[in-house]
């Protein structure tokens, strides 16, 4: 009985699932089409172009962050409220630095 209120109102867990999942399964085809025919030398010089694209998008982060970290080691007399929005920066930054990763 509770199958047959579960299909009536949209399917079954496994076929939401699968349902959740077709884009991502359409976005990894895609890649997968598009890499099939390199080579391993044409892969390897990929994966230094993904290390390289990697590097710039966080390098200014990075140093930024650098940066912040170095202004709370070297002035240990700021306020209280200064201190806590380098913090947040500093929390920001590291989350742009992700994002950039996962990208």
């Amino acid at each position: 009985m509770l199958k047959l209120l579960q299909s009536l109102f949209g399917g079954s867990k496994h076929e939401k699932d699968v349902k959740l999942l077709e884009p991502t399964v359409a976005q990894i085809s895609e890649q997968y089409a598009a890499l099939e025919s390199l080579s391993n030398d044409e892969l390897r010089a990929k994966t230094l172009e993904f290390r390289e694209r990697l590097i710039e998008a966080v390098a200014e982060l990075r140093s930024e962050a650098e940066q912040i970290r170095e202004r709370l080691r070297a002035d240990l007399t700021m306020d209280h409220t200064e201190r806590s929005n380098l913090y947040a920066r500093l929390t920001a930054n590291e989350r742009e630095q992700f994002e950039a990763t996962q990208e």
